[in-house]
């Protein structure tokens, strides 16, 4: 999934993300690393409502992976700037969980 994300193919990340089951994955960082790759997907086709969902679920996940990446807090960011107002309050709190200020 992650290469697929890198290529900018995200069509056929999200192909390979529906055949994972997140919860067989045993690491905590892992899994929250699959939610940030999907959101990363989601994002490439502008799908905000897409990306704030799974990038809240790799939150929940491991919200310390999350503050801790630079990937997430730039995506939390992104959702603010571009996600629209539909999901302004959501995108604004997930970035604050996530030590964005925006």
């Amino acid at each position: 999934m992650s290469v697929q994300v890198d290529l900018r193919k995200s069509g056929g990340a999200l192909d390979a993300a529906s055949v994972v089951d997140p919860d067989a994955v045993p690491s905590v960082d892992r899994r929250s690393r699959l939610w940030l790759e999907l959101s990363r997907a989601y994002a490439q086709q502008q799908d905000w409502l897409g990306t704030l969902g799974s990038l809240r679920t790799g939150t929940a996940v491991s919200e310390k992976s999350m503050r801790c990446h630079p990937l997430a807090r730039s995506l939390a960011a992104e959702l603010v700037t571009h996600g629209g107002r539909l999901n302004e309050r959501e995108s604004r709190a997930l970035a604050a969980r996530l030590g964005v200020t925006a």
